[in-house]
């Protein structure tokens, strides 16, 4: 949140002392009645409305100030308006500004305007000594304030990456479960049907018990067997089709999208699926802020070992956008975490992102 100065105590009790002064200052010019005296009183109002709106270098408005204190040295009378400066300059914590115009200030004055002249640069090293502490507890609570924000926004990616590695370990349990069911206990029960079966067939020659006994076994097995296939097909993963999905993402996006493939895209398992269009998301994101390019692609390379997934886009808009935020850092997370990586390359205008995830039974190497 950010906080208006103006608000703080040592800028108010600064801004009214300034103010007792400059009409302290126009009282006294009043009585002296000379004009030189009230133009040098409205040189140093606006040399301060300038260095409050423009925020004047300091080697600028020391020269200022030189000239000004010189200027005393042929206009006597003008001296006196060397204490607005001395308010000033210790307040902001400037001390060797404000020494020149106390300097001359000293010079030129009785024991009166010595006195005055301690009274405002001590208050004004007070108040300056006040502003510093205020800006150190700023400071403090602006780091605070960043960390929290810092602690409360990777609390909410860790949430969300919990979430997707629970999707991910549900996916391929689901998937184990389901090849259980049907390599082992499927291939049980049906040798055990067709075992009843083939007794049946030797049965038939004694009707009575046996064969009925035998007709509630097949049937009983035989709704087991049609629960299984059911179950199996429940359990397992929906198998969407790959290239279904990849057009679904293209009609999110809003550029022309460009998509080539090559190699079996059955073999890609459910998790490895998912990771691949979290990549295309990912880079269609990115695109839709950084970019504006006249066409995307995106290749899928499923090899012997290695899946590559490629999307290149050719209009980057600016030189530092495209590096990848926390969307791309928890995307290699996620694959790293299956020993696969992301990389980004920007050249001319144009970036390129690759993901490289090892399949089955290979290797990156491969």
């Amino acid at each position: 949140m950010k906080r208006n100065p103006w608000t703080s105590s040592p800028n108010r009790l600064s801004l009214l002392m300034l103010v007792l002064l400059y009409g302290g200052l126009l009282g006294w010019m009043m009585e002296k009645r000379e004009p030189m005296v009230f133009l040098f009183f409205l040189v140093s109002i606006f040399l301060l409305v300038l260095d409050w709106r423009m925020k004047l270098q300091r080697g600028v408005f020391g020269v200022l100030l030189c000239m000004l204190s010189l200027l005393s040295l042929w206009i006597p009378h003008i001296t006196f308006s060397l204490i607005i400066y001395v308010l000033h300059s210790f307040s902001q914590g400037t001390y060797l500004l404000g020494l020149l115009p106390s300097v001359f200030f000293i010079y030129d004055q009785q024991r009166e305007g010595i006195i005055l002249w301690g009274i405002v640069a001590g208050m004004a090293v007070l108040l300056s000594f006040w502003r510093k502490d205020q800006e150190l507890q700023w400071r403090k609570e602006y780091q605070l304030r960043k960390r929290l924000y810092e602690q409360e926004e990777m609390e909410t990616l860790l949430l969300h990456e919990q979430k997707h590695l629970e999707n991910m370990s549900r996916l391929k349990e689901r998937q184990r479960i389901a090849e259980v069911l049907h390599d082992e206990l499927g291939h049980e029960l049906t040798a055990a049907h067709l075992s009843l079966k083939a007794a049946r067939t030797v049965a038939k020659e004694e009707e009575g018990l046996l064969v009925n006994t035998l007709d509630k076994s097949l049937h009983r097995l035989e709704a087991g067997l049609t629960k299984l296939k059911e179950a199996v097909r429940q359990i397992e993963p929906t198998k969407e089709s790959f290239l279904d999905t990849v057009e679904t993402l293209k009609k999110e996006c809003t550029y022309p999208v460009t998509f080539t493939h090559e190699g079996d895209l059955r073999r890609l398992e459910p998790y490895q699926e998912q990771l691949v269009f979290g990549m295309i998301k990912e880079g269609f994101t990115n695109i839709e802020k950084h970019a504006n390019p006249s066409e995307v692609e995106i290749h899928v390379a499923i090899l012997e070992t290695v899946l590559r997934v490629r999307l290149y886009n050719d209009g980057v808009k600016e030189e530092k956008s495209m590096t990848g935020g926390n969307g791309l850092r928890y995307l290699r997370k996620r694959l790293e975490a299956v020993g696969g990586t992301v990389s980004s390359q920007k050249e001319k205008g144009a970036f390129t992102l690759l993901m490289v995830l090892p399949l089955r039974g290979g290797n990156e190497d491969d």
